[in-house]
């Protein structure tokens, strides 16, 4: 695992990146405590993994053994598989459900405030998703609600 600087995601956000290289599936034990770390700390953490599915499994691995977040949120375009051990909130569906992506920023920024509840907070930055309008009016809220001070956000890129 590797520290890199990130400029291409979050753009308000220092960026620190833990790159995963490859698809392996054995980590090493300095990997494992460097992830945990990074899972159990407020602010911005950058993880490059190979691919969506790689990411999630990833994520769901570490969450589920770590066991100290109950109400977990991830921003992706593509829906999840989920079953009765792994409830996530689908932040992207319940703000397409509610019509928040084509309103003013003010409507998307109180909506955050009062209806997104949230202790891990987990991006799939795809190029759809860091491309779409509403994406930067999102970040834009989320870091006017300081989000990043209170909770983990992990932002997932890749190769």
């Amino acid at each position: 695992m590797m520290r890199m600087h990130s400029s291409h995601c979050f753009h308000m956000w220092p960026s620190h990146a833990t790159q995963i290289v490859g698809s392996h599936t054995q980590l090493s034990e300095q990997e494992v405590i460097d992830i945990s770390s990074v899972l159990l700390t407020p602010g911005i953490h950058y993880i490059k993994v190979g691919s969506v599915e790689q990411g999630r499994l990833l994520l769901s691995t570490f969450l589920a053994n770590l066991n100290c977040y109950h109400d977990i949120a991830y921003l992706g375009l593509e829906p999840m598989r989920q079953d009765n051990k792994t409830k996530y909130l689908d932040v992207y569906t319940v703000l397409a459900n509610n019509g928040l992506l084509e309103k003013p920023a003010e409507a998307l920024s109180a909506f955050l405030c009062t209806q997104i509840y949230c202790d891990f907070l987990w991006v799939e930055a795809t190029d759809a998703l860091m491309s779409a309008p509403w994406f930067n009016e999102l970040e834009q809220s989320m870091f006017e609600l300081q989000f990043d001070k209170t909770i983990p956000i992990i932002v997932l890129s890749y190769n």
